[in-house]
């Protein structure tokens, strides 16, 4: 150890480490994120707690200061909680303006914005704070995750850094504004409004664990020679894995134990004088309480708003060494990332490191989750049990109660997982992994003789899962290349490591094969006349051994399509999976590259134009005409002159990996980093296409140029309109990343997936059309037989669809807004309006009969056997049950409803804003109103009356009647056994007011949908929560099943209908 550096003054754990302090390390992250602020880019770093974020903020803040620039810090954490969307925008503009303008010049510029809204108060601070200085300007916003606490939303926030962000583009000065945002939170945390486009603006700056060369500098403030600190510091990354905190830490209790103690020399030594304070700081009993680290790990795990059971067997999958793929939209592992208790390693998560591997065990995990307290007490009492019997009786008996208790905790485990599995295919499903659903999915088909837990939401994700199904597929065989469709799109070219044939893209089957290799192709291209192609391949076995060596003599090679005899050969030295060919639109000019050297021909004759040796090659795209060369670096695009060989000019990206020219040449589309840039030649104007999660690596442009189709490392295919840079498909059609071009027709789409054993696959350029309503739906009703379906609403249209094709097969006008819809039979409909209830013969067209009608509000229910519909009428203040479909009078009841806006009975608030609705046994009644009581009547008896706690928005009874389950207003559903008049559970799953409650025919689902956008999944024998999808609208208006369960139709305020399909057949 330095003798001038005390130990409890070398190392310091925790909080923010002042510039002098020698036990700072210096990571990558500090050249990465220091460069990148300094080159004008905004900047975040999100990871998870104490891992320096602030030190390295404090770092590069004053180096940037010294190096001329005005960089501001504000912490979020001191603008408090509990305040008002001004006061926290003001103290937040206050903070900045005091670091730069000045406060006195903020307080007068203050005055002339107060009549402004928060959000552009701020923003007009932010541009008066650019133009008082010709500075740069560099804003450090420290605890970004202070504003998920917030009592308001922050999507406007980081919606006017991002304006403020593209508005370099058309004012020069804001180029001088730079953002650094710091946290714990992911990019998605950030904006909570699914419907506003993601936080994606900057460089995401990766704070990684300290590597063994990076914490060297820890070495000197460990006791002994530099042999002994060396072993020391090898011992304590051993534990912590180079983790800030804990490596701080445990370099902090090592060398205080050294002060008194007996010397630290060999290996055994060493040892001990590790791992006894790293148990006694980090493993004792009491650690995972007493820990600042350890709490914040337990407390982010077990309180996180997501299904905690779903969070910890993902987690234990990773414990037990299970290949769980990392994806950084998965919503679990985001929040076992920002925990920091895993890390991506390879494309897998793995443990963090060997202190969180050990205290947060496998046994930690079964005791912490849900219920795991209530089964501990329960082994307790059955041990107690056993050892205060003392007889055989009960010792049998405890064994019997034990077998069946261990039967019953085996279902349960297997429903958890069910329920949790179901989770995690949802949010795949949301990030458009088809394949990682099927794969969760496919776990609970049950075995022989096992319990089937699945229902209509498994069928129904299922079938989702399966909806984007290719048109065709094709099996070229191992070690795919690519694929190019033909000029008239009936014929596939497809390449492996052995062969190119040719395939029919109508059915699959292979027509020829053109050529074989004697050693692996790993890229080709065909002429546009189809006349030759371009391949390039790996080169003769290395002598070395088996396989190929890296940059072995590999060739490039044009060969006839008629019969692949030579047509030109060139020696060309590429590493395997590295080297690429490309043609110009016309074939006038061919292109070779690798990492290091690029090579362009005139392929009339052959001539090299362009031999160059060069860096970081990454993808090179010819124009149409050929007069241009696209190619990527690490860090920029460069455009090349073909036939000059000359550099025209350079634009600054990041990672780009994709690129593709206009048909007019006149601008470029290209992947920076996961963004699509569209970069226009004469303006240098740069505008964003889209965003994926991942890389973009593979780029292709419809014939008619409307539409780009993309692929990126998330996995998905996304399709963009470039007019309004807006997304218009989405799906996964290979288990991993792949590429991705338009047939000639521009209605399909190829697909491959390089190096694996995938089929290559055509799909339809467009998913299966939405059925639009027209206008927002209020009702819903399936035919007896389930064939077809009715959906009314607002503008008195009623649609009949046909669900088996889901087609329209006709329509009826009601003249005004239909609030229900019903099927007494096949063949007619009962459509209830405002004003009116008509009977609709569908196999007549244009004939009705009206079965009531009023001048006051009145409203409808027909019962389940279809004999009998009810009428609440306002002017008569009672409810009628009438015969049908002749309308005779079967009983009558009044409906006094104790509400202040009803003082008088059944006033038009009670029938405008009610629900009525029969039993199952189609002879009891219930009548429900916003914010009032609920009556229900039976045939004999007197009525009774429930008091829900809050306003009832809706209501339906159980299968058997029993129960009542009352949708309410602020969310939840309570369920009541109306016969006790007691409510007997309560069930949360959404944040606004239930619009609807729809239990399946088999009485097993209860289905709510809810102004909050979600359509939630409940198991009436449990009362579980066990799905809830968000449908992308405001709100989820009306949700109606089939009589035979196969289908649930639902609709929202997005006027669209959607079929959703759960089959019973075993899968």
């Amino acid at each position: 150890m330095n003798a001038s550096a005390k130990p409890q003054q070398y190392f310091v754990a925790g909080g923010t480490l002042p510039r002098s302090i020698p036990c700072y390390v210096t990571r990558r992250a500090d050249a990465e994120l220091h460069q990148a602020l300094q080159a004008g880019e905004f900047a975040y770093v999100l990871t998870s707690r104490q891992m320096g974020k602030s030190s390295l903020m404090v770092r590069v803040s004053q180096r940037l200061q010294s190096e001329g620039a005005l960089a501001v810090i504000a912490d979020l954490t001191a603008l408090g909680q509990q305040v008002s969307p001004s006061q926290w925008y003001y103290g937040l503009a206050e903070r900045i303006s005091e670091q730069t303008i000045g406060a006195a010049a903020f307080q007068r510029l203050a005055l002339t914005l107060e009549n402004l809204p928060p959000v552009q108060f701020w923003r007009k601070v932010m541009e008066s704070v650019v133009e008082a200085t010709p500075k740069r300007v560099i804003i450090f916003i420290d605890e970004i995750d202070a504003v998920l606490s917030l009592p308001f939303s922050t999507d406007e926030f980081f919606a006017a850094i991002r304006e403020l962000y593209n508005r370099r583009s058309s004012s020069p000065e804001f180029q001088r504004l730079g953002f650094c945002l710091l946290g714990v939170a992911s990019p998605s945390d950030l904006i909570r409004d699914t419907r506003t486009t993601p936080f994606n603006v900057g460089r995401r700056i990766e704070l990684s664990d300290f590597s063994a060369e990076e914490a060297e500098t820890l070495a000197a403030g460990l006791p002994g020679e530099r042999t002994t600190a060396s072993r020391l510091l090898e011992r304590v990354l051993y534990w912590t894995g180079g983790h800030p905190y804990l490596t701080q830490m445990l370099c902090h209790s090592v060398s205080m134990r050294s002060l008194g103690g007996p010397p630290v020399g060999g290996e055994g030594t060493t040892r001990s004088a590790v791992d006894e304070p790293c148990r006694a700081l980090f493993l004792s009993r009491d650690s995972r309480t007493q820990d600042d680290n350890l709490l914040f790990v337990r407390e982010r795990l077990l309180k996180a708003r997501v299904d905690t059971t779903a969070l910890l067997a993902l987690y234990g999958r990773v414990l037990r060494g299970r290949r769980v793929e990392s994806n950084e939209r998965n919503e679990l592992e985001n929040v076992l990332r920002l925990a920091g208790i895993v890390k991506a390693e390879g494309g897998r998560l793995r443990p963090r490191n060997r202190i969180y591997k050990t205290a947060f065990d496998r046994r930690w995990v079964a005791q912490s989750l849900p219920g795991a307290e209530v089964r501990r007490q329960r082994a307790a009492f059955r041990r107690g049990l056993a050892l205060a019997g003392g007889i055989a009786a009960v010792i049998f008996g405890v064994i019997a109660t034990l077998g069946y208790t261990v039967l019953q905790q085996r279902d349960e485990n297997r429903r958890q997982l069910y329920v949790a599995d179901l989770t995690l295919a949802q949010q795949a499903l949301a990030r458009h992994e088809q394949f990682r659903a099927r794969d969760l999915l496919r776990a609970h088909i049950p075995a022989p003789r096992q319990k089937d837990l699945r229902n209509f939401e498994w069928y129904a994700l299922w079938n989702q899962a399966a909806a984007d199904s290719p048109l065709v597929e094709i099996n070229p065989g191992p070690g795919v290349v690519g694929a190019v469709a033909s000029r008239d799109g009936s014929r596939v070219f497809a390449a492996t490591a052995s062969q190119i044939a040719e395939y029919g893209s109508a059915d699959g089957r292979l027509r020829r094969v053109i050529v074989r290799f004697d050693v692996p192709l790993q890229a080709f291209a065909i002429s546009p006349d189809e006349q030759w192609m371009l391949a390039e391949d790996f080169g003769p076995p290395s002598r070395m051994g088996e396989g190929w060596s890296p940059g072995s003599n590999g060739r490039v090679m044009a060969r006839s399509m008629a019969d692949g005899h030579l047509l030109f050969s060139e020696p060309f030295t590429a590493m395997p999976q590295d080297g690429q060919v490309a043609l110009s639109g016309d074939g006038q000019w061919a292109i070779a590259f690798d990492n290091s050297s690029i090579h362009l021909w005139r392929t009339r004759d052959w001539h090299e134009t362009i031999h160059q040796t060069r860096d970081e090659t990454r993808f090179a795209a010819l124009s149409r005409h050929g007069n241009r060369i696209a190619l990527a670096t690490r860090d920029r695009i460069e455009i090349w002159s073909a036939s000059f060989g000359a550099r025209l000019a350079t634009f600054p990206a990041n990672q780009p990996r994709a690129a593709h020219f206009c048909p007019d040449d006149s601008c470029l589309m290209f992947g920076d980093y996961n963004a699509i840039k569209l970069l226009d030649f004469k303006s240098h104007r740069l505008r964003t296409i889209g965003v994926h999660q991942g890389f973009v690596n593979s780029l292709s442009l419809s014939p008619d140029g409307k539409l780009l189709a993309s692929c990126s490392r998330d996995q998905s295919l996304r399709i963009w309109e470039l007019a309004s840079a807006t997304e218009v498909r989405a799906f996964q059609p290979h288990s991993i990343t792949c590429l991705a071009a338009f047939f000639p027709d521009g209605e399909r789409l190829l697909t491959s997936q390089p190096g694996a054993d995938d089929p290559i696959r055509i799909f339809p350029r467009s998913a299966p059309p939405a059925m639009e309503a027209g206008d927002e739906v209020y009702a819903i009703a399936f035919s007896p037989d389930s064939r077809r379906f009715a959906v009314a609403g607002n503008d008195g249209k009623v649609l009949l669809w046909d669900a088996q094709t889901s087609t329209l097969g006709g329509s009826l006008d009601a003249g005004e807004r239909v609030e229900s819809l019903a099927f007494p039979d096949a063949k007619t409909l009962v459509a209830g309006t405002r004003h009116r209830v008509a009977l609709r013969n569908l196999e007549q067209p244009g004939s009705s009969s009206t079965l009531a009608r009023s001048d006051a509000p009145i409203m409808s229910a027909v019962s389940p056997n279809g004999r009998l519909a009810a009428i609440a009428d306002r002017s008569s203040g009672e409810v009628r049950v009438l015969e049908l479909p002749g309308g005779a009078l079967v009983a009558s009841y009044k409906a006094a409803i104790d509400n202040p806006k009803s003082a008088a009975g059944m006033l038009e608030y009670v029938v405008s804003n009610g629900v009525l609705s029969f039993a199952h046994d189609s002879r009891t009644l219930a009548l429900c109103c916003l914010g009032s009581d609920i009556i229900v009547w039976e045939p004999a008896g007197k009525p009774t009356r429930l008091r829900p706690t809050d306003g009832s928005s809706t209501m339906a009874f159980s299968r058997n009647d029993r129960y009542l389950y009352v949708g309410q207003t602020h969310g939840d559903t309570e369920v009541w056994d109306w016969r006790q008049r007691r409510m007997v559970a309560l069930l949360k799953g959404h944040r606004a007011a239930i619009k609807s409650l729809s239990l399946s025919p088999d009485g097993s689902r209860l289905v709510s949908t809810s102004d909050d956008g979600r359509i939630a999944f409940w198991d009436t024998a449990t009362l579980q929560l066990l799905l809830s999808l968000d449908e992308s609208a405001m709100s989820m208006e009306v949700a109606a099943f089939s009589p035979d369960g196969r289908y649930l139709a639902i609709s929202g305020d997005d006027r669209k209908v959607r079929l959703w399909e759960g089959l019973r057949k075993p899968q």
